[in-house]
């Protein structure tokens, strides 16, 4: 991935996904494996480089790590994630996020991610992969904004 928005999978019509966490290899694996599943990735390294990078009629959804250095100085900012998903909401407030983060991050801030509308919060590789993988065949991108307007919720009575 170079960071950029392949244009190939874009016309292709394929799924795509933007990965923001502060290190790139760190999640190189598993970006590797969603390149090789079909999965289109643009990657970011922090909130403002996200929210460049972010275009709705592209990405199907955005996967955010939670705490990671941020600014010109790099302090650390343990809500980052949270950070990102409120501000990508008040732009775009259809937008698909998943949460991938550590058991102790999604302990503290996962009832608050899933308040703000965050679809997941994962703490596990494979977990995310399977999600990651089925969610084009499960139906759940056609209500991403990169496929059609978000669901609006149904009235039951």
């Amino acid at each position: 991935d170079s960071g950029g928005v392949p244009q190939a999978a874009v016309a292709a019509g394929g799924a795509h996904g933007l990965w923001v966490g502060d290190d790139r290899s760190n999640n190189a694996k598993q970006v590797q494996i969603l390149e090789n599943r079909g999965v289109g990735i643009t990657t970011a390294v922090s909130t403002d480089e996200a929210l460049e990078r972010y275009d709705p009629a592209v990405h199907d959804v955005v996967v955010s790590d939670m705490g990671r250095p941020e600014g010109a100085n790099r302090e650390y900012v343990p809500r980052a994630g949270m950070e990102l998903v409120l501000r990508l909401r008040a732009r775009n407030p259809g937008v698909a996020v998943v949460l991938y983060t550590t058991a102790r991050s999604a302990e503290l801030y996962g009832a608050e991610a899933r308040a703000a509308g965050v679809h997941a919060v994962v703490t596990e590789t494979e977990d995310l992969l399977r999600m990651l993988t089925a969610w084009p065949t499960s139906g759940a991108w056609a209500d991403s904004p990169a496929r059609a307007p978000a669901p609006q919720p149904s009235d039951s009575s």
